[in-house]
Parts: structure tokens; C-alpha cells; sequence
């Protein structure tokens, strides 16, 4: 190449440098801190996808225990598995179902701890 070429090339490549900077600092001008943020009260729906998809995958693994609960040990090493034969994408997919089981899990514990009241309770 010749030494024109070249030099305009560079002149380019700062040009574009330059707008990629200026783009970055917009952006971040846009987003405010926020210390309080928004409760979103569906979170549960909007995580949970494919209801059942986790106990599907349980059921063609044979993790599933004689109450008909979710084996999340043995899931999280088929999850394992799966990322160590090269579909890392679905393994990692399947760990954040299985945390998201889990968290859900500790909750529902957490709610049944309550004391329930009854219909009667309440008149």
C-alpha cells in the first residue's frame, strides 16, 4: 500500500474512534442512578419462561424422587454435563433454572413457616 493509502486509512480509524467515544459518553449521560428502583412485583412471571420445562428435562434425566419433586443435584450435573459436551448455551441456561428452582424453593418454605390463617380468621 502506499503511504497515502495508509494514511488515510488512519485518519479513518480515528474518525471512527473518536464518534465510538462520543456514543459511549452519551449513553452513559443517559443512564441515571437510580438507589431506589422499581419494584416489579411479576418478577416470578417473567423469569419463569416455559413453566414445566425444568421438570420436563428432570423427567428424561430420571431426576425426579418418589414424591414427584425435582433432584436439583443431580440436574446440576447434568447441567454440568451438558456444558462439558459443548452445548454451553442450553448448560448454562439450564443452571439458571435450576437457581431459580432453588430460590423459589427457599421462599416457599419461607411463606409455609407463617402461621396460616384460617377462612375463619379473617371474619
Amino acid at each position: 500500500m502506499s503511504d497515502e493509502k495508509i494514511k488515510e486509512l488512519e485518519d479513518r480509524i480515528k474518525k471512527l474512534e473518536d464518534k465510538l467515544a462520543e456514543a459511549k459518553k452519551e449513553e452513559s449521560d443517559k443512564k441515571e442512578y437510580d438507589p431506589k428502583p422499581k419494584e416489579d412485583k411479576d418478577w416470578i412471571e417473567k423469569a419463569v419462561e416455559h413453566p414445566g420445562k425444568l421438570k420436563e428435562e428432570a423427567k428424561k434425566e430420571d431426576a425426579i424422587n418418589k414424591e414427584g419433586n425435582i433432584e436439583l443435584g443431580k440436574m446440576e450435573e447434568v447441567a454440568e454435563k451438558k456444558i462439558e459436551e459443548g452445548d454451553k448455551k442450553e448448560g448454562e441456561k439450564l443452571k439458571k433454572e435450576i437457581n431459580l428452582a432453588k430460590n423459589l424453593k427457599k421462599m416457599r418454605k419461607k411463606k409455609g413457616n407463617k402461621k396460616e390463617k384460617k377462612s375463619s380468621d379473617w371474619w
